[in-house]
């Protein structure tokens, strides 16, 4: 999942990024792992583990926050994403905005990115 924003501050600001994503474990006792990426940085921003313990493919809400200082000013933009999966641990596979492969609620999960400046 990712998102491009562009800045509004004429200055250096502060940002805010939220992250909210809907995961689902193939085996039991699966640990999930979703980690948010600024740019094209292979380091994370902020990362989560969830368990999952006794329900296959149950959906995970997981939400986590990370601050940013950029000094680029305004109108420039900035790609944030989130990469997710099954800790090495356990393997099996992960579902995103669903369940067992498939997408729940007519794909209209609450999977979201949101960004917050501050100046």
């Amino acid at each position: 999942m990712g998102l491009n924003y562009t800045t509004q501050a004429a200055g250096s600001s502060s940002l805010r990024v939220d992250v909210c994503i809907a995961l689902a474990g193939s085996n039991n006792g699966t640990q999930l792992i979703a980690a948010l990426f600024w740019e094209q940085s292979n380091t994370a921003l902020g990362a989560v583990i969830q368990n999952q313990v006794n329900i296959i493919n149950c959906i995970h809400m997981i939400h986590f926050t990370s601050w940013v200082s950029q000094s680029h000013g305004a109108g420039y933009v900035h790609t944030f994403s989130v990469r997710a999966g099954p800790s090495h641990l356990f393997g099996g596979t992960v579902t995103f905005n669903g369940a067992g492969g498939s997408r729940l609620l007519g794909g209209l999960m609450a999977s979201s990115i949101t960004v917050t400046e501050y100046q």
